[in-house]
């Protein structure tokens, strides 16, 4: 465990923490490991240079989700020019069916949870921006139980 502790600190060390300029807001999709698997449509507001909210809305044959975390954001131009990462906190409330038989009928669960999320953004010229991030949460309305969204991949416009 102390090894992977000095090894993020080393990591964030050479990366470094400059911060990056938050500019304008973005709307967009972000798909892959999204709530049920699916998709959110997900918008982003600057909340100061380097700080932003993100607010995201998914949605599945089973249920809906709605997530909001508050970005860290620092510059990444080492990689090359329009490279930030991120990271961030926030909370989740949603719905979802689940069906422990097939045969029966699932039942619809409310569910509430913090998140954790740390990702990787190009911003082009154009005003367009892709990222690629990861989501891990805690739920604990409907008993306490862990999600690990896997790795989404976003793509919004800026405005």
């Amino acid at each position: 465990m102390n090894k992977i502790i000095i090894a993020i600190v080393l990591i964030f060390n050479v990366i470094g923490f400059t911060n990056a300029q938050v500019t304008g807001k973005t709307i967009g999709l972000r798909l892959g490991g999204g709530f049920g698997g699916g998709g959110e449509v997900s918008y982003q507001h600057p909340l100061g240079s380097a700080h932003r909210l993100e607010i995201d809305l998914g949605a599945n044959g089973g249920g809906f989700g709605l997530n909001g975390i508050y970005h860290w954001v620092n510059d990444l131009s080492d990689l090359g020019d329009g490279f930030n990462w991120y990271y961030g906190v926030g909370a989740g409330v949603g719905s979802y069916t689940f069906d422990y038989n097939s045969n029966k009928v699932g039942t619809r669960y409310l569910n509430a949870g913090i998140l954790g999320q740390i990702g990787l953004e190009y911003k082009f010229e154009i005003p367009v921006t892709i990222s690629i991030d990861y989501r891990p949460g805690i739920y604990f309305l409907s008993g306490i139980n862990s999600s690990i969204d896997g790795f989404c991949l976003s793509g919004r416009y800026r405005f």
